[in-house]
């Protein structure tokens, strides 16, 4: 089996991979290598063509080996009413997540005592009850965790096999961190279900999804391993910077979580492609990291929640995405990585006018994505081509950019609708 080790040592020796003058750029000037990068091959149109091919073999994969429990599963949501039913790939893949997860936090998980984790879900839960103390309240955050729930177990291998009460365990443990909300959501739909079913027929699942997470890391690893090639360097080279600060869950993430999300995101959008051709007006959510300013300079004025650009500066990858949106007939919502995301959505909930484009990098497109979908609001999603943010990933402003023709891709299927409907 091809390791990432084995895939970045071949592309370090022989290789034919060009990067892209602004990703050289930004490591000489700014010192600084994003954990991942959309430019490993050349242009981004070709990473966009490797998760296709990448999420097409996985599926098929998920099919072979959890086909039938997925089936089971449908006819239980179905007659309880959990939810209005997603497409089978989704729960596939929520299969998937399980494994990944359980695969790369069992030490964390199996060391965390019962009480660190209850503190820990109710500090993630007063930081967004109090929002005036929540600087003093994610420090707290920071120490604690760092403490109790990741550095307590990082990078040991347990190999122990998840029983129906260690994956309670696992769930209660991603709510605590505060990063996985809206995957606990999916997972706990999972919890009532396999409480329903006798512990054999746990225990073969997981043995199930043990074989298809190492066979779809293996081919993720394959395909996707060069664009990642920095991801497991930037870990240990930042460990230390990471330490007690809030975000170290986010920032630590392993490898296999980047897999994860990329196919995760790519499943969704298979899912909601049609129903987002069929949305007249469309919104392009765009991080603020991609501003040319931060906050101190940005002159981009709040409209509640989110910001809107008004063109300050004609470098602003912002500001030129707003001239593409008035000639391509889409808005652009500058969105700050919040909690109150959900809530700002309620706005759109249920509507079939509005069809929404997510723009973020890697490990926060799933989590977005999966917060559209809950809302029942038709969307896809852009990866960022290298993350930027100075909040978690740098030491200063380091705007990033995504696929512009990945986002004409996207939209061009609503332009030929409208032509019709012209006619």
């Amino acid at each position: 089996m091809d390791t990432l080790e084995n895939i970045i040592e071949v592309n370090n020796s022989g290789t034919n991979i060009s990067v892209c003058t602004e990703i050289s750029e930004s490591k000489s000037v700014l010192g600084f290598v994003s954990p991942y990068s959309l430019y490993a091959k050349g242009e981004t149109e070709k990473f966009y063509q490797d998760v296709e091919s990448c999420t097409e073999k996985t599926i098929a994969l998920l099919r072979a080996r959890l086909g039938n429990d997925i089936a089971l599963y449908l006819q239980f949501i179905t007659t309880n009413h959990v939810e209005r039913p997603r497409a089978r790939e989704e729960y596939l893949h929520e299969l998937l997540m399980i494994g990944i997860l359980w695969k790369e936090h069992s030490s964390q998980v199996i060391r965390s005592m019962k009480a660190s984790i209850g503190i820990a879900k109710y500090l993630y839960r007063s930081r967004k009850k109090y929002k005036k103390y929540k600087p003093y309240i994610d420090k707290v955050r920071g120490i604690f965790s760092t403490a109790t729930l990741y550095f307590n177990g990082w990078g040991i291998q347990e190999n122990q096999e998840m029983t129906p009460a260690l994956f309670i365990k696992l769930v209660n443990w991603l709510e605590a961190t505060g990063e996985y909300e809206h995957e606990v959501k999916r997972f706990k739909n999972w919890q009532v279900f396999l409480a329903t079913l006798p512990e054999d027929y746990f225990n073969a699942l997981y043995s199930r999804i043990t074989v298809a997470t190492e066979a779809v890391l293996s081919l993720a690893y394959v395909d996707l391993g060069e664009y990642l090639a920095d991801v497991e360097s930037y870990i240990h080279a930042h460990k230390d910077d990471f330490r007690w600060k809030e975000d170290v869950l986010l920032c630590s993430r392993p490898l296999g979580e980047y897999c994860m999300n990329i196919l995760g995101a790519q499943i969704m959008n298979n899912a909601m492609k049609k129903e987002f051709s069929t949305r007249k007006t469309r919104v392009v959510l765009a991080p603020g990291c991609m501003r040319e300013y931060d906050d101190t300079r940005c002159q981009a004025y709040d409209s509640g929640f989110d910001k809107l650009c008004i063109g300050c500066s004609t470098e602003c990858r912002i500001s030129k995405l707003v001239k593409t949106g008035w000639r391509e007939g889409f808005t652009i919502r500058i969105i700050p990585h919040s909690s109150d995301f959900s809530t700002w959505l309620e706005q759109w909930k249920d509507s079939e006018e509005i069809g929404v484009v997510g723009v973020a990098c890697i490990l926060n497109l799933l989590s977005g994505g999966l917060q559209l979908r809950e809302k029942n609001i038709a969307s896809q999603c852009v990866f960022l081509n290298r993350v930027g943010c100075s909040r978690h990933w740098c030491a200063q402003h380091n705007s990033p950019d995504f696929s512009q023709s990945q986002l004409q891709n996207i939209l061009k299927h609503r332009i030929v609708h409208s032509k019709t409907e012209m006619r």
